[in-house]
Order: C-alpha cells, then sequence, then structure tokens
C-alpha cells in the first residue's frame, strides 16, 4: 500500500457480516472542521498518539474519534484525509482478503458489480429491497436502473433479485485485478490439464444425462443432446493445438478479428433493450432485415485521447444513448476493440474478458502508428514498409508515410488499428 494512504472503516457502507474500507489521502494541508487527520508530530503538547486518527473540532483543535475529549493542535502536527473513491470490500469464496475496488457513478454493464450508496430511489422502499452498503451482481439492464442479484449479503428479501434505481448506486471496478492468461497462451502441461479437467466435466455431465434417460424413451434429440456433451468441438479441436502455444501477437490478431466480427453485421444484436430508451435495439445495417429499422449507429474515435464512442441515435424521436471505451495508459490503442467494447456497454451488455486483457503486440506491421524512441523522439508515424529493400540495414529498419527511416528496434508501437484494413463505419475527432 501507498506510504500516503490510509484505509480506514466506512461507517455508512460497512453492513451486518461485511466491513468496507475506503483509501484516504494524506495531504499535507490545513484540515477544515469535522475533517479527519492522522497524527504526525507534537508541537503543541497534545495528549494525541503519533499516528493516531483524530477529527477536527475547531480551527486549532482535534476530537478523538470515541470520546469528547480533545486538544490543541498545529497544522504540522497533521496530515488531512481526504477519502478516495477506492474501497477494499472481502469478496464472496474469497481467500478472506480484501480486494480493491474504484467506485465509479457511470451505468453499469451485465455482469458488474455494483454497491449500495444510497436509497433515495423508489424500489429501494426505505431498504426493504436493498439498504446502502449492499453488494449485487448486475443481471439486466433496466429503464431506470438494474435488475441485480442480492444473494451475496448476509440479509437480503426473497430470492434476492430486485431492481436497484441508478441513483443508488456506484459500479465497483477491480483495481489491480489479475487477468486470467487465454489457454492458448499457456504453457503445454497446463493446457493439457485444464482439457482434461473439462472432458471430466463433460464426461459426469454425459453420465448423469444417460442415468436420466434409462434403456426407455430415448428420442433423437436424446442423442444430439449426448453427443453435443460428449463431443463438444472446442475441446477435441483444442487437443490439437497442443503442439504449438501461440504468441502474443497472435492471441491479439485473434482478439482483433473477433471484435472485427462483432461489428460487421449488427442483426445480431436486434432486439436488446436499449438502456434509457423505451424502445429494442433495431439497426440499420444496409442488409435485409426481418425486423423495421429503427437505430442508425455511429462510432466517434479519438485518437489524441484514445477514446472511442458508440453514439446509438434512435429514428423516431432522436434518442440518443452512448457508450464510452478508453485505452488504459501503457496500452496499445487499437479502434476495432475499443468499437466492439464500446457498443456492448452502450447496450448494456457484459464486454468478453479478453477484450479489455489483450496481449500487447509484438511485431510492428505496415500501418501501425509508432514513436520513434531513439534521439529523434518523433512521435505518431505511420509505418509504410517493414525491411524494405534498398537500404544497408534493410532486415533492421522500416520506413514512413512521407517518408524517412528508422531501426525497428528504435520503434514503439502506440496503435495497431490499421483503419485503411476496415469498412466500418467512423468518424475521427483530431
Amino acid at each position: 500500500m501507498n506510504a500516503n494512504i490510509t484505509v480506514l472503516k466506512d461507517e455508512s457502507l460497512s453492513g451486518a457480516g461485511r466491513v468496507v474500507e475506503r483509501e484516504y489521502r494524506e495531504v499535507k494541508r490545513k484540515a477544515s472542521v469535522d475533517e479527519l487527520v492522522k497524527v504526525v508530530d507534537n508541537t503543541s503538547s497534545h495528549r494525541f498518539s503519533i499516528g493516531e486518527i483524530v477529527r477536527m473540532s475547531g480551527s486549532n483543535q482535534a476530537q478523538y474519534l470515541d470520546k469528547s475529549d480533545w486538544w490543541m493542535v498545529k497544522d504540522a502536527d497533521y496530515l488531512a484525509l481526504e477519502p478516495s473513491d477506492t474501497l477494499h470490500i472481502n469478496t464472496p469464496n474469497g481467500d478472506g482478503k480484501a480486494a480493491r475496488f474504484r467506485m465509479v457513478d457511470r451505468k453499469a454493464a451485465v455482469g458488474e458489480r455494483v454497491i449500495v450508496v444510497s436509497m433515495l430511489g423508489g424500489n429501494s422502499a426505505s431498504g426493504r429491497y436493498y439498504k446502502t452498503g449492499d453488494i449485487a451482481k448486475v443481471k439486466r439492464i433496466k429503464d431506470r436502473g438494474v435488475l441485480a442479484d442480492l444473494t451475496e449479503n448476509e440479509d437480503y428479501r426473497g430470492g434476492g433479485q430486485w431492481n436497484i434505481d441508478s441513483v443508488d448506486y456506484r459500479v465497483l471496478e477491480p483495481v489491480d485485478a489479475p487477468t486470467p492468461a487465454p489457454l492458448s497462451a499457456k504453457p503445454a502441461p497446463d493446457q493439457a490439464a485444464e482439457i482434461i479437467a473439462k472432458l471430466t466435466g463433460r464426461v459426469a455431465a454425459l453420465e448423469k444425462r444417460v442415468a436420466a434417460l434409462g434403456t426407455a424413451d430415448v428420442t433423437d434429440e436424446d442423442v444430439a443432446e449426448i453427443s453435443r456433451i460428449a463431443l463438444d468441438p472446442p475441446v477435441s479441436s483444442g487437443t490439437a493445438k497442443l503442439t504449438r502455444v501461440k504468441s502474443p501477437q497472435e492471441i491479439r490478431d485473434d482478439i482483433v478479428k473477433r471484435a472485427k466480427e462483432d461489428l460487421a453485421d449488427l442483426r445480431k444484436f436486434a432486439g436488446t433493450k436499449v438502456p434509457n430508451d423505451f424502445v429494442s435495439f433495431w439497426p440499420h445495417t444496409g442488409r435485409s432485415t426481418d425486423y423495421s429499422p429503427m437505430h442508425t449507429v455511429e462510432y466517434v474515435v479519438n485518437r489524441d485521447k484514445r477514446t472511442v464512442v458508440t453514439i446509438i441515435r434512435s429514428d423516431c424521436r432522436g434518442h440518443i444513448t452512448r457508450g464510452i471505451a478508453k485505452c488504459a495508459p501503457g496500452d496499445v490503442f487499437n479502434s476495432h476493440i475499443g468499437r466492439a467494447i464500446a457498443l456492448r456497454r452502450a447496450l448494456g451488455l457484459e464486454i468478453p474478458e479478453e477484450y479489455v486483457s489483450a496481449p500487447q503486440p509484438t511485431e510492428i506491421r505496415v500501418g501501425d502508428v509508432v514513436d520513434e524512441t531513439d534521439r529523434m523522439e518523433r512521435k505518431g508515424r505511420v509505418v509504410d514498409a517493414v525491411r524494405p529493400s534498398g537500404y544497408s540495414s534493410s532486415e533492421e529498419g522500416l520506413t514512413f508515410e512521407g517518408g524517412g527511416w528508422a531501426y525497428i528496434c528504435e520503434c514503439k508501437i502506440i496503435d495497431d488499428s490499421r483503419e485503411s484494413d476496415s469498412a466500418e463505419p467512423r468518424k475521427e475527432v483530431a
């Protein structure tokens, strides 16, 4: 933990069976009345312990948290504690260690976890269906909130699935969450172990299915279902890949390909409920449809801010729904992955894990945008050719659009979108 951070129990969010802690930034400044401070010195003969947390009760006086006694303090005696949006929460079925989450005020997506911060909305019914401090997993996006599963809380009503108003929750985004490696990126023994585990599970499911059927009344549909369980293509095809592990570049290529396929035909998303609108998603695609199209989709790409915004506009009344994707600092920007994420966020759909955990590219290709890391440090140059002929060090270099040559080892990829390869509708923002 950062030495300039203090972690304290958040009384407003902690409830039965769960302790929620909040990170506070330690700041050297004069504190206001009612602010928490951390005692770090004693220049005024107070009787607080060094490191003790107290509350300012006056301009130059502080009070114990658990009693009314107070002492005079000087500004040099303490650090002001500013609350952050980072929480420490024990996750269900975990190892007992608190996980860190960032509390974000935005619309949640299906599959995300949220924390209740107020009971202002009507769905709470004054705490009858959910209360401050409850944590829930989003199951469905509603017009003015979400349908969420509250069963991980110690106390919940009925079946535990209730509507939570948008005003009452904040999204919990994991901080420094470990990213599971895709199967193809794992060592061959680990791949084999995982595939064997999947096969074992399918065999168990098959045995259960056969036992339930017995020997009578077996239909063609039953045979087809048993065959599907026993001969699931992902497992059988996966065994053929054990001899060769995909490189990070190949894995990223596969993910970019899937993102492009996600966007190629929006009819697959037809009928999805559009958050904050009274109609479902019926997109114009330029292709034949069995519905009446009424939504246009636009993607706004801002390469300077490394963001993609999806705008869904309704024909009937101009209603607009937006979703945004922002490239993490240090990651390579890819507009195709960004569009796929932003579209799903606009529709309130779950984001595939691979979209947010794609490995970074390792091979510079024509159309990539790179920064030079040599003494010239030229930024944002588009690669025109890799290992071009006609140079004394052709195998070690590349050229740029508009002219210029550089060593491959002295270039860093910052954008591998290669938009010229795509026919996706887009709008660029400078």
